[in-house]
């Protein structure tokens, strides 16, 4: 097909076809235009010794006019990044970039294209060279377990303390870093989750910065467990001598702790709590609970009692 005098034809076509595309490509190239850019930043240069406490944007936006030729890289590369020199910009108050030093920075950026409009347009990077300080670490935490569960000790964080590094010296009524406020209801299941920890005041920076925060929530087992009546105050002489002699105390506990639980419970039937009238009854008072219970209960309240010489 290609030596017929159709295929000869189809293939000057296709080239012609080419070199107008090629011509195209060339022509709009170099014809000037406004292209929306997202520009790499970093600061380069900062010695060992001096803290960065500023978050630094990774990029900023740029509407930058030019050839289409100089913006290449951007469009279909990996642009090159604007670098902010630190020993060019540094001063006692930090650095300071204003509209047009971020723009004469990102200009040398994009292959001397102008630099129209810019965001941020300013720029300010907080720094000390002084030692931190070490502040202890509060939890800010409000968690409520689900109905049927509960909480195994308290929320705890990874870290207990972390380093503060401030552009001014802390003032001294600050004693501790708190993590953002935070709040969980009714939780069900096992939480593990990284919080972020506060600066005390503006223009200072914790290390870490964030924490992970752990819940531990358990379903809770309804257990039951017989225990002796003890009989106390009885008439001099005599015993105080209950029936039953014994009575189950229900509890509800964590799975974890189900087969290794074995409070010891006191139950009291005081004689001074017998009941008027005379009825022979006498009412019932649990002692000795562990925290780690819940719901914990007896199965009754009072039980027949006699005294015994």
């Amino acid at each position: 097909m290609l030596k017929s005098k159709q295929g000869h034809n189809f293939m000057t076509f296709m080239v012609f076809v080419a070199i107008a595309a090629a011509l195209w490509c060339v022509m709009t190239l170099n014809e000037e235009s406004t292209f929306d850019l997202r520009v790499p930043v970093r600061l380069t240069h900062v010695p060992d010794s001096v803290t960065v406490i500023s978050d630094i944007p990774d990029k900023v936006q740029v509407s930058a006019r030019g050839k289409g030729i100089q913006l290449l890289r951007y469009l279909f590369g990996h642009p090159a990044a604007a670098d902010i020199d630190f020993r060019l910009y540094r001063s006692a108050r930090g650095i300071r970039l204003g509209d047009a030093e971020i723009k004469s920075i990102v200009r040398s950026s994009i292959g001397g294209a102008n630099a129209q409009l810019i965001s941020p347009d300013s720029l300010i990077v907080l720094y000390t060279s002084d030692p931190p300080v070490q502040l202890p670490v509060i939890l800010n935490c409000n968690a409520t377990a689900a109905p049927g569960c509960t909480m195994v000790g308290q929320p705890t964080l990874s870290v207990d303390s972390v380093k503060v590094y401030s552009a001014q010296p802390l003032n001294r009524r600050i004693t501790a870093v708190t993590t953002e406020p935070l709040r969980f209801d009714n939780v069900s299941s096992t939480i593990s989750r990284r919080v972020r920890l506060l600066p005390p005041v503006s223009g200072s920076r914790v290390v870490p910065d964030s924490a992970t925060l752990t819940i531990i929530v358990e379903p809770l087992i309804i257990k039951s467990r017989p225990v002796v009546i003890e009989g106390i105050n009885a008439p001099s002489g005599s015993r105080l001598i209950t029936f039953p002699a014994k009575v189950n105390v229900v509890y509800m506990i964590p799975m974890s702790a189900y087969t290794n639980s074995a409070p010891e419970f006191r139950v009291i039937a005081d004689y001074a709590d017998r009941a008027p009238g005379g009825n022979g009854m006498v009412k019932l008072r649990l002692r000795n609970v562990p925290s780690v219970l819940q719901n914990v209960r007896l199965e009754v309240d009072s039980v027949d009692y006699y005294i015994s010489n």
